[in-house]
């Protein structure tokens, strides 16, 4: 998945005239966080948002999942590598990098 999706953004920059050799680093930056995010989202899926955390007495208190704040971060880098590279919100979601946001009834009503 990774090598084709590294195609599909190679050809897609070849095309808007943005790509340079250099860009490859970057790219595998984005690679490799869109990876570790969708690897933190299926976590998040399974742990929720709060865990309980041990604080070795034997008590537990709920916490935010310290997954949350890796995946926040993942999808920061994700943005930033694609600003770097001068792919839009519109080409991400072409490229499938991020997904596209579902419509809700205040869509529907616009």
């Amino acid at each position: 998945m990774a090598v084709n999706l590294k195609n599909q953004i190679v050809e897609h920059l070849k095309r808007k005239g943005n790509y340079e050799d250099v860009d490859d680093m970057i790219i595998d930056i984005l690679l490799t966080n869109i990876g570790y995010a969708e690897q933190l989202n299926v976590m998040l899926k399974n742990d929720g948002l709060q865990v309980n955390i041990s604080n070795g007495n034997g008590i537990f208190t709920i916490k935010e999942n310290p997954a949350f704040g890796t995946y926040q971060k993942c999808l920061d880098q994700i943005h930033t590598c694609s600003v770097k590279l001068g792919i839009s919100r519109k080409d991400r979601i072409t490229l499938k990098i991020i997904e596209k946001k579902p419509a809700d009834e205040f869509d529907n009503d616009f």
